[in-house]
């Protein structure tokens, strides 16, 4: 997959997904799920980026883990939750939350 990122794309948000979700069948309209809007950023450059930046590959992959890095690093973050970083250019990053050993 190939990203182009531009000045106005260029955009992240954060979100902390529910514990649990709602169980049954949606055959009504769905079920309404309450999720956390706990950040949002800028994730490529500063003020003297040449803008389009196109993220593939590498490059891509390297992104992603370092958001998931930079992520794990915040206060909100909490290891008992999942996390869905969802990119304005496209692209999107799902962090699992960390499963207790038995």
């Amino acid at each position: 997959m190939t990203y182009e990122v531009t000045s106005e794309t260029n955009f992240v948000r954060v979100i902390r997904l529910p514990l649990k979700w709602s169980s049954g069948y949606c055959f009504q309209g769905g079920h309404c799920v309450t999720v956390l809007l706990v950040d949002w950023f800028n994730p490529l450059g500063g003020l003297n980026e040449e803008w389009p930046v196109i993220l593939e590959g590498h490059t891509l992959e390297n992104k992603r883990q370092e958001l998931i890095r930079f992520v794990k690093t915040k206060a909100y973050y909490q290891s008992g939750y999942d996390y869905l970083l969802l990119m304005d250019y496209g692209d999107s990053v799902f962090i699992p939350r960390l499963m207790k050993e038995t």
